[in-house]
């Protein structure tokens, strides 16, 4: 079975993954990232006054899931500009996998 072990980093316990929620509350301003590197989600980690920062842990099955995987490349580019601007470019597949989407693009 192909398993991911994931982790993200925020100011709460979040048991159920709502990626809408987490776009919304744009954890850090910066979006609702998962990422499979534990040491990136450490160094991710921001301070608020007053909260505690979380490294929420998740164990994802990709058994039956469509996954679409990018490498930082023009593809990828192209990908990330479209879903900031609102359409799904890949609504076909159930996970997308991908280096982080810095703001440089």
């Amino acid at each position: 079975m192909d398993e991911r072990i994931l982790y993200h980093t925020g100011f709460e316990v979040i048991r159920d993954i709502d990626l809408a929620r987490g776009r919304k509350n744009a954890d850090f301003g910066q979006g609702f990232y998962l990422t499979e590197d534990l040491g990136f989600s450490e160094r991710w980690a921001r301070s608020r006054k007053g909260s505690d920062t979380v490294i929420n842990t998740y164990r994802l099955s990709l058994e039956g899931l469509k996954v679409l995987s990018f490498e930082r490349d023009e593809e990828w580019f192209s990908y990330i500009f479209e879903n900031r601007s609102g359409r799904d470019p890949r609504p076909d597949y159930d996970v997308v996998t991908g280096p982080i989407a810095n703001d440089t693009i």
